[in-house]
């Protein structure tokens, strides 16, 4: 594209401003190193360094292993300029920026990675600077330094691994055993490990004998074991570990218990003796409810006592050792049931369509032949129950049962309790003919101190008074007009006290606080089924006037 001519002037004058307004440095070029092997050489520069113009080298590791730099040189260099006090200067780019090389510095480039250095002058121009280094290329192993992705141990295969490795101190390798081993673990290099089993625990975590290096010998039982190896420093770079694994098998021996559990009910204490036979090497280390109780070894059985404060699966667990290091345990589970819950007719308190119960376990109703969860039930407290949708003026029978439900297991069912039938409440009110009072007796109730006291928690109680007040007793007869309504009604209920009828009629007695001062009396009549467990109708509220 050609310019205009008018533009050629202005054009050369912002050319010549430029130049003296915006100085241009030209910046040297970096050098890009990859690393494929092991190196010495040397690298020459041929642009020009000064203060303001640097060359900085980037190695990047292009192995699948560790890449070491170490030994940077200044070797040779070409100076000019009137000044003869200007130098070199070797600098590293490190976590917190540039600074001098010092030549114990050796980065370690981890694969796919890269390091920095720099060359720059204090003054001074300085041409064809010539650069030695040395990079050194360390092996790829199939290590894993995740503690919850361990390497997978093949049995008699050897393992290579380095004792250092940079930003790292633990490898980890796990073990499965398919059957009791005898297993020889032989580990050589300047490193130690742990043997840990599948909760976690160190194996012979009391020895320093799993701390050295060498060949050791564990007697495991079937299952996962995970090893911690620990490594060294940087002066063990380029070092290396061998570890090799085999496993024979191991017979811990033949367990038997002896004992009886068979029909346990709620809170038991279960005796058992555990024989041990068929290997010498092996020894009953604990045995009982706790994991392990640590008591003293035992080459042939151990004896105790199962110790169940409730109803529920419980285990007896029985723990071999053979070495002090490897355990075998086993686990025998048992259960007893619940209780039979208790249920008497007086747990209940009927009405019509509803009726309240206290006791612990499960409702059950008997429908025809078969027994059934009841559903409708909203829960008062930890004892009481109200059971509703009831049919008024019906027979029910209910009983309890408890249960104990285990995650995973099947319920634990109690043998059923007694079976107490009720009938419900009449929704028909009783047809009242008379009400009358009679009997009067008033009497002073004297007043009484109780003395203060201590209880058996060593908590004070004040002292009290009771009395000073007088009371007046009465007694009325309820007479119906006809026959109470409702099945088997042989009671009625006044202000909530339950009187047996005789006929027609029947007889209350009652009291209230005072002397005989009240005029008039509200009296609450319902029929009722029985004595025990109510069974309370519709009930008819009648005032009558005290004489």
């Amino acid at each position: 594209m050609r310019m205009h001519p008018f533009l050629k002037p202005f054009t050369l004058c912002l050319l010549i401003c430029g130049l003296f307004l915006f100085p241009i440095t030209a910046k040297a070029a970096d050098s890009e190193i990859s690393i494929n092997a092991n190196v010495t050489e040397t690298i020459t520069y041929e642009d020009t360094i000064t203060q303001y113009d640097d060359w900085t080298i980037i190695f990047k590791n292009t192995t699948s292993g560790n890449v070491k730099i170490s030994d940077l040189t200044i070797k040779s260099y070409d100076k000019s300029g009137p000044s003869s006090s200007g130098k070199l200067k070797l600098q590293a780019y490190m976590t917190n920026g540039w600074k001098e090389y010092y030549t114990a510095y050796s980065p370690i480039i981890a694969p796919g990675a890269t390091c920095k250095f720099r060359v720059t002058a204090t003054a001074q121009t300085f041409t064809n600077v010539k650069l030695q280094y040395t990079a050194a290329v360390y092996k790829t192993y199939n290590i894993s330094n995740d503690e919850n992705k361990p390497i997978p141990i093949v049995f008699d295969q050897e393992i290579t691994g380095p004792v250092y490795q940079q930003g790292y101190y633990n490898q980890y390798y796990s073990l499965t055993l398919s059957e009791a081993s005898t297993v020889t673990i032989n580990l050589t290099g300047e490193c130690s490990y742990y043997l840990r089993n599948s909760i976690g625990e160190y194996l012979g975590r009391a020895s320093n004998r799993l701390n050295t290096s060498g060949t050791e010998t564990f007697k495991l039982a079937a299952g996962t074991y995970n090893m911690q190896l620990i490594g060294g420093g940087q002066s063990d770079i380029g070092k290396e570990y061998t570890l090799k694994v085999s496993a024979v098998p191991y017979d811990f021996g033949t367990v038997n218990v002896d004992w009886n559990i068979q029909g346990l009910v709620g809170a038991c204490n279960v005796p058992f003796t555990v024989t041990l036979t068929g290997s010498p090497e092996t020894y009953v280390y604990s045995a009982g409810s706790e994991l392990r109780s640590y008591g003293d070894k035992t080459p042939t059985g151990w004896s105790g006592v199962l110790n169940n404060s409730s109803a529920g699966y419980h285990t007896l667990r029985v723990v071999l050792y053979a070495d002090g290091y490897g355990f075998k345990e086993y686990t025998y589970e048992y259960h007893s049931v619940p209780e039979a819950p208790i249920l008497l007719a007086y747990s209940f308190n009927v009405g019509t369509t509803k009726m309240n119960l206290k006791g612990l376990g499960q409702i059950q109703m008997k429908d025809g032949n078969k027994w059934v969860d009841v559903k409708n039930v909203k829960t008062v407290n930890v004892e009481e129950r109200v059971v509703s949708g009831l049919k008024p003026d019906t027979k029910y029978t209910f009983r309890l049962i408890n249960c104990i439900e285990t995650e995973g297991k099947e319920p634990l069912y109690s043998a059923p309790s007694k079976e107490i039938s009720v009938i419900t409440g009449s929704n028909k009110k009783p047809a009242v003919k008379s009400i009358k009072a009679y009997g009067y007796k008033t009497k002073y109730i004297s007043r009484k101190y109780h003395s203060g006291y201590y209880d058996t928690l060593g908590i004070w109680h004040r002292g009290y008074y009771t009395g000073g007040y007088y009371t007046t007793s009465y007694k009325l007869k309820i007479v119906l007009k006809k026959k109470a309504p409702g099945l088997k009604t042989k009671y009625l209920s006044v202000n909530g006290t339950i009187c047996k009828l005789k006929g027609k009629s029947c007889t209350y007695s009652d009291y209230y606080r005072g002397k005989r001062t009240k005029k008039k009396l509200k009296v609450k009549i319902a029929t009722a089924k029985s004595d025990k467990y109510r069974g309370t109708g519709a009930a008819v509220t009648k005032t009558i006037t005290l004489r």
